[in-house]
């Protein structure tokens, strides 16, 4: 999946047509290419989550995100990596959220130099809290760090980032330091994991949880959720060798066991 061959044949999959030069690209292209590099390297350590399913939780609409996270166990997993939008209706920035749940670490990779992100913090912050009703984990959301990054490569273009948010989340999924690629080259990158390697979507449409468990998980919201109301301090740091870090410690434990 890394080494990029001269010449392929391009063949369709969600979004392609967005993946031209000097395009922007759309949500299918990020929530086809990111899951098949995660299952690619086998990282079922890290839950994927879909940009649509960011937008419901940003509208306050979160049942369908409570049962994702029941159905997926996200609680249970290491990391959760969000992709999210500027603008819920009609698209504007790409970034991505990275949510450490062990360290207690929301972590914001953006290509532009924007740290005054709190809507965004806020909607992750959500995110995590809901992640843990649905495990029945009333979460001390106090606890929590909210972190700008400030050491991610940066787009040189006003289109590309999409594109970085796949990079950013390779980086991620193969712990490695980030970096940039000419928006041509990348853009044939992503052609090429788009067009000869399969990716298994996630479902769109999950089980419904019991209506005692979601009563539960609803008296739990309900008790802690006004939590979520209390103002967000955003740290402006780098966080590319703590992610390294994180993910070695993880391999040590893995051997360990």
């Amino acid at each position: 999946i890394r080494n990029l061959p001269m010449i392929f044949e391009e063949r369709p999959f969600p979004g392609w047509a967005t993946t031209r030069d000097n395009y922007w690209f759309n949500d299918d292209v990020i929530n086809c290419i990111i899951p098949i590099i995660l299952n690619h390297y086998k990282r079922t350590d890290i839950l994927y989550v879909e940009s649509w399913m960011y937008a419901l939780v940003a509208a306050h609409q979160s049942e369908n995100f409570v049962n994702f996270c029941d159905r997926y166990e996200a609680f249970n997993k290491d990391i959760l990596m969000i992709t999210l939008n500027t603008q819920i209706e009609g698209g504007s920035h790409w970034m991505l959220g990275i949510i450490i749940i062990k360290s207690r670490e929301i972590i914001l990779l953006d290509s532009l130099n924007n740290k005054y992100r709190n809507e965004q913090f806020t909607v992750l912050r959500r995110m995590i809290f809901m992640a843990a009703a649905s495990a029945l984990v009333k979460l001390d959301i106090s606890t929590w760090r909210c972190i700008y990054a400030e050491d991610t490569v940066k787009q040189q273009n006003g289109y590309d980032c999409g594109l970085f948010v796949i990079l950013y989340a390779y980086s991620v999924i193969r712990n490695e330091k980030f970096f940039s690629l000419p928006s041509r080259i990348g853009r044939r990158w992503i052609n090429y994991i788009g067009s000869y390697f399969d990716h298994e979507p996630i479902r769109t449409h999950h089980a419904r949880i019991s209506a005692k468990t979601m009563i539960a998980i609803r008296d739990i919201i309900d008790e802690k959720g006004s939590e979520l109301n209390s103002g967000i301090y955003v740290e402006s740091s780098p966080v590319e060798n703590e992610l390294l870090t994180f993910a070695e410690e993880l391999q040590n434990e893995s051997n360990t066991c």
